[in-house]
């Protein structure tokens, strides 16, 4: 014999099952959007960088200053699609000394080559 909560249960299950499936598939369209470019979570521009300079190669780099002290700015940049590298999509944070013009590599301060992404990107900092 069935309890007055089962009858109860058993009348709702299949109005919430019905609910639930349509609620469902009115976010199908988004889960396919968003499942479609997984590499892509969040474009440069979300998380606070700028187009910088886009290389012969196809390499975008894009950059945001991280800080300024005394003639010398942090810049984080994002490159995506680099063909040299694996990861495709990945930061990288270099300090510049803009009245020098120089670049901090290899734990020395080296000049910024002209044409150079140094040179785009020291112009965007300073």
């Amino acid at each position: 014999m069935f309890k007055l909560g089962e009858i109860v249960w058993r009348s709702i299950l299949p109005r919430i099952i019905s609910v639930l499936f349509a609620g469902l598939w009115s976010l199908a369209p988004l889960g396919l959007t968003i499942g479609a470019s997984p590499s892509q979570a969040s474009s440069p521009q979300d998380e606070g960088y700028e187009y910088i300079v886009d290389a012969e190669d196809g390499t975008l780099y894009f950059a945001k200053v991280e800080t300024k002290i005394a003639g010398t700015v942090v810049i984080k940049m994002r490159v995506i699609n680099d063909p040299d590298t694996e990861d495709k999509d990945y930061t990288m944070i270099k300090a510049f000394k803009c009245r020098e013009r120089l670049v901090k590599g290899d734990g020395q301060w080296n000049p910024v080559k002209k044409s150079s992404v140094g040179a785009y990107m020291l112009d965007f900092g300073c």
